[in-house]
């Protein structure tokens, strides 16, 4: 009977509808290897619905107890059916012959066990369809998928914890530091050796145990020394016990190859495996350790590089890279290396890298135009954008660019200067000089009081302005040819023509006085500030092709 009952519900699931769609979530587990927990699924948007169904997929190692599930307080007297399938994947049904409805929250709490191959992975489930009844009919509702993390632990070997120190010995000796605290001794040797030295924390770290010296805050290599880093993982084999002495002690080289801790007279490690008095190992609780330094360190496999860039003597741009511990030091990010700049080496810099350092550089510019520190000494251009719309300072905001500026060029309106660096560019225009710098304003790139900046980055033969810390907004002649200077948030838009700025350096102003000598005044037309023409003039000011000239 409760195999049709199965087949009914399954077949009322398959009728098509088209009312909204419920949610189904798994809470995410956490789980140690060789332990059980629950599996809770949760139900939100129940309104009328009367069954369900769903397949739920486990990552590789993890098994349902499926005889133990749990009915959440989302049931209402329904029934629960679990099939496995050809796939491995579970399917759950839950009906009710009363068509009574589930409600909001926990539907089911499903026991879970993870095996030894378990790892840190993502369940799924999935093909949710869910059933009410509407009137006489039944109407079914697709769902979508749901995902959940679980997360592996190992557990740690019994006996052993991170907040303890212990001291190991075989019937030859314990195990110490050496006296320049370097590597390991044979405590029948080293009998000068105080209490701290004879005493190590076993830190288990993502799964493996390591040992740590609290003298010289250290990790213990396969090799023997102690490096400022985890060391290499130790495994305690507990299969050769001789009464206390329970563990066998082994690492593995470079290689792969198993080295085992032998006690000889000295302490080696090396490939000798026969349990001896010299290799079995008792280990006794000493003392209370706080391992938070040693967790700290343990976590420090990846080294940051900072990257530091001066122009003109000052740092102007940082980065920094993640490197694994022993890499090569790798070339500064591309953000800091582009067309407009060089970058020398400024001191010594290492070859390999082993602990957090900060690496410094020169910037040699070579950009389209020449910075400018103050006003008297600033360097004016013509700048254009989309190729051949000349930008000015206009009257009204917001800014439309120019195709034909033509006498204009040689107005203050249209001369523009840099200041700044390589990275980080300040916008000037010649009516408002070092006052104002080009800013953005809302939707607009005008000019305003103040000392804004914008992040500097070369495309082709011109450059875009990007705003600040964002990834990809940059002014842009918005909507096309005659758009005005406003954003573009794209990764097109540190590409885009409509993005990209070139420089011309400026013509003359139209009030520039020029110097002309007497010989040049011969075959040109010259007129008097009233506007009359002269046609021998004398040493003065006068107006020639529209410009003053200072006759001498």
């Amino acid at each position: 009977m409760r195999h049709r009952i199965q087949y009914i519900i399954i077949a009322l699931l398959a009728i098509v509808g088209s009312v909204s769609a419920q949610t189904l979530s798994v809470q995410p587990i956490e789980v140690q290897t060789g332990e059980q927990t629950e599996l809770t699924v949760s139900l939100t948007g129940a309104t009328s619905m009367t069954a369900l169904q769903f397949n739920l997929q486990l990552p590789t190692g993890l098994t349902a107890t499926t005889d133990n599930v749990t009915l959440g307080a989302a049931t209402d007297g329904h029934t629960l059916s679990v099939q496995t399938l050809e796939s491995g994947d579970l399917l759950f049904v839950l009906y009710s012959m009363d068509l009574k409805q589930f409600k909001d929250g926990e539907l089911l709490r499903i026991p879970v066990t993870a095996g030894n191959a378990a790892t840190n992975a993502t369940g799924q489930l999935y093909t949710i369809r869910t059933a009410s009844i509407s009137g006489e009919d039944a109407v079914s509702h697709e769902c979508s998928n749901a995902q959940f993390n679980v997360t592996v632990t190992e557990p740690e070997p019994e006996g052993f914890s991170n907040e303890v120190l212990y001291a190991l010995t075989c019937r030859r000796g314990g195990l110490v530091l050496n006296a320049d605290a370097t590597g390991l001794a044979a405590g029948q040797t080293r009998t000068d050796a105080t209490e701290e030295d004879k005493c190590f924390a076993i830190i288990t770290y993502n799964g493996a145990q390591y040992l740590y010296s609290p003298v010289n805050k250290k990790y213990l290599l396969y090799d023997g020394s102690f490096v400022n880093r985890l060391g290499s993982p130790i495994t305690f084999d507990d299969t050769h016990a001789d009464g206390d002495y329970k563990y066998m002690l082994f690492t593995k080289n470079a290689a792969g190859e198993t080295l085992y801790f032998n006690n000889n007279g000295n302490i080696v490690i090396d490939a000798w495996n026969a349990p001896d008095d010299g290799n079995r190992w008792q280990i006794e609780y000493i003392d209370d350790f706080d391992p938070k330094e040693a967790l700290a360190l343990a976590a420090k496999q990846i080294c940051t590089v900072t990257y530091e860039v001066k122009y003109d003597g000052k740092v102007v741009a940082t980065a920094t890279a993640e490197v694994s511990i022993g890499d090569a030091l790798p070339e500064p990010p591309a953000l800091l290396n582009n067309s407009f700049i060089t970058l020398e080496k400024s001191g010594n810099q290492p070859t390999t890298v082993n602990d957090d350092i900060t690496v410094t550089y020169t910037a040699t510019w070579n950009g389209p135009f020449q910075f400018s520190k103050t006003l008297d000494a600033a360097k004016w251009y013509n700048m254009h954008i989309r190729s051949g719309y000349y930008v000015g300072k206009q009257a009204t905001e917001p800014y439309y660019p120019t195709q034909n500026a033509g006498d204009a060029l040689k107005t203050k309106e249209y001369h523009w200067a840099f200041g700044g660096n390589p990275y980080y560019v300040k916008v000037y225009n010649r009516t408002t000089g070092f006052d104002e710098t080009l800013t953005k304003d809302g939707d607009n790139a005008v000019m305003r009081a103040g000392d804004y900046s914008w992040d500097l980055l070369p495309n082709g033969d011109g450059f875009v302005l990007r705003v600040t810390g964002t990834e990809n907004t940059c002014i842009n002649q918005f909507g096309g040819n005659s758009g005005p200077l406003q954003f573009w948030t794209a990764n097109g838009s540190l590409t885009d023509n409509g993005s990209t700025f070139r420089v011309e350096e400026a013509q003359d102003l139209d009030d520039a006085i020029l110097s002309a000598h007497a010989s040049d005044t011969e075959a040109q037309t010259y007129y008097d500030l009233s506007g009359r023409r002269i046609a021998k003039p004398t040493t003065g000011i006068y107006i020639r092709n529209r410009r003053k000239v200072l006759v001498k």
